[in-house]
């Protein structure tokens, strides 16, 4: 079986010579691409904020789990579990006086 080549002459298309087709990638996929750095403390705070909440965005998600280091993950986490139970200890004690 053989495929003949067309030409443009004879391929009918809806548009005009000479028109570039846009990409269909998103404005979300162009700042994730560009984005090969490792997330700033400030970023890993806020992902580990929102993972708390179960509120982690699938862009973030992915640049974490791609580009971020598990052990400053953990501490950041392991930090904001004891800020947190010392603010809950703080409130009982307030409460019980």
């Amino acid at each position: 079986m053989m495929i003949e080549p067309t030409s443009e002459s004879s391929e009918k298309s809806s548009e005009p010579s000479g028109c570039v087709k846009l990409s269909s990638q998103t404005a979300s996929d162009t700042l994730a691409s560009g984005d090969d750095k490792a997330p700033t403390l400030l970023q890993v705070m806020m992902s580990v904020l929102a993972a708390f909440g179960g509120v982690q965005n699938k862009e973030n998600k992915e640049r974490d789990f791609k580009h971020g280091n598990f052990k400053v993950f953990v501490i950041v986490a392991a930090s904001f579990t004891f800020l947190f139970l010392l603010g809950i200890f703080a409130v009982v004690q307030l409460v019980l006086k």
